[in-house]
């Protein structure tokens, strides 16, 4: 008995372990996509001004 609550209890510690790693992967998969759209945003309006000093 004791054997399948330290078998529980490892499993439970691994799918922990498991879980927290997905959530890390999960926030800094969103905070690249928020740089890449922060950065594509700027580029873009970098190349918006540089567009209109060349038409004036």
């Amino acid at each position: 008995m004791i054997v399948v609550i330290q078998a529980m209890i490892v499993v439970i510690y691994w799918a922990i372990v498991v879980i927290q790693a997905c959530i890390v992967v999960i926030y800094w998969g969103i905070v690249v996509i928020h740089i890449n759209i922060v950065v594509n945003k700027k580029d873009r309006d970098f190349h918006h001004d540089l567009h209109l000093r060349f038409m004036d």
